[in-house]
Parts: structure tokens; C-alpha cells; sequence
């Protein structure tokens, strides 16, 4: 039921500017495999920042952020069918499936080997784009 799982993680960012400006931008991929058969979680993130000094009163910037994940996750939180719990529940004598070909159950339930397959229901695919924009004035300066 439960293998290694792997995690691979990279990330690079570029920094720099000038005495009026500034800016950033970093990517990053994630990737892990999990411990529970088909389970992952893959995530790619982009990142931009940026500040400008126009004049002594008058700046601008924008943030934007991209990020796109994947993951299918098994489900181990139910007490009724999640992967967990059935792991500890079936027998380990128990067939998959019984000599008329139907499967080998306990109280009904699939067992562990089947029930690790149809536990995979949890896929989500997220994408998200938050920006952001500012500007900032001040005040003339006075004068004596």
C-alpha cells in the first residue's frame, strides 16, 4: 500500500535595479510523488514585481503572480472507505476477487487492493492569476 514517495523542488529568481527602479521575477516548479499509490501534488509558480520612481512625488509598481497546480490525493479520512482505514480493517487473507470472478468482500466493502484504485478521486487542477497595481503621490514639499 505504501511505496517511498519523492519530492523534487526548484526554484530561480533574477533581482536587480537602479536607483528609480526595482524589480523581481522568480518561476519555481514543485513535484512530489506521494507515499500512496496514484497520490502527487505538481505546482509551477511565476512571480514579477516591479517599482518605479517617476518623480519625487509620483511612483508605480505591479505585482503579478501566476500559479498552476495539480494534484490527485486519495482519500484517508473517511472511516467508512478511506485507503487508511480500510488498510486496517480488511483481512490480509481476503481475495481480491473470489473464484466466480465477483469481489471479495467484507461486509460488503471492496477490499484494499480495489479500494486503493477508486480511493484516486480527489484530482484538482488550480490555476490562479492574482495582479496588483499601485501608485503613490505625495505631497509638494513646502516651502519656508
Amino acid at each position: 500500500m505504501l511505496k517511498q514517495g519523492t519530492t523534487n523542488n526548484l526554484d530561480i529568481s533574477i533581482r536587480g535595479g537602479s536607483e528609480k527602479s526595482s524589480f523581481a521575477i522568480s518561476g519555481g516548479h514543485y513535484n512530489e510523488k506521494g507515499i500512496i499509490g496514484k497520490s502527487y501534488y505538481e505546482r509551477y509558480t511565476f512571480r514579477m514585481n516591479s517599482d518605479h520612481k517617476i518623480s519625487d512625488r509620483f511612483r508605480i509598481g505591479q505585482n503579478l503572480q501566476l500559479t498552476n497546480t495539480n494534484d490527485n490525493a486519495p482519500n484517508t479520512l473517511s472511516a467508512q472507505d478511506g485507503l487508511l482505514w480500510s488498510a486496517i480493517r480488511f483481512h490480509p487473507g481476503l481475495p481480491v476477487r473470489n473464484p466466480d470472478g465477483t469481489y471479495g468482500t467484507t461486509d460488503g466493502l471492496v477490499p484494499l487492493e480495489i479500494s486503493t484504485i477508486l480511493s484516486i478521486r480527489l484530482t484538482r487542477r488550480i490555476k490562479t492569476i492574482p495582479v496588483t497595481g499601485f501608485w503613490e503621490t505625495s505631497p509638494a514639499s513646502m516651502r519656508s
